[in-house]
């Protein structure tokens, strides 16, 4: 029983240092949304990196936004299970939704990846065939 004791004081020191590189994360996304309203810089640039998807006139989400959401529910999920003592103490409903919900905002933010690594890309591509 010793050495699931251990276990268990290991997994919650991770779990602690986890929360905090999420809240430092968290911070720095903030910090950058702040900066890029603040400054007023271009929404549209690829640090806000808007989703001209499914022909949207006024894009819906960004970069940066998503990486707060997701580092929220992250956040939150670990603050809760710490506070409750354990994963098997968080009732089902709320675990279902920290746990899973998460997993719909990274493929959100990675299709943004993907789509603005396209759009790099064509205006390479769009620019040589202008200039000729």
């Amino acid at each position: 029983m010793e050495g699931a004791d251990e276990t268990l004081r290991l997994l919650g020191v991770f779990a602690v240092v986890l929360s905090c590189i999420f809240f430092v994360l968290l911070l720095v996304a903030v910090a950058q949304l702040v900066r890029i309203f603040h400054h007023r810089h271009s929404k549209g640039s690829f640090q806000f990196m808007y989703a001209r998807l499914a022909g949207f006139t006024k894009p819906p989400c960004s970069f940066l936004v998503l990486c707060v959401v997701w580092m929220s529910m992250r956040l939150t999920l670990l603050v809760v299970v710490l506070a409750m003592g354990g994963n098997d103490k968080v009732p089902l409903p709320l675990t279902l939704m920290f746990v899973w919900l998460p997993f719909n905002v990274e493929f959100a933010t990675y299709t943004l990846l993907v789509v603005f690594y396209c759009q790099v890309r064509n205006a390479g591509i769009t620019r040589a065939d202008n200039a000729d």
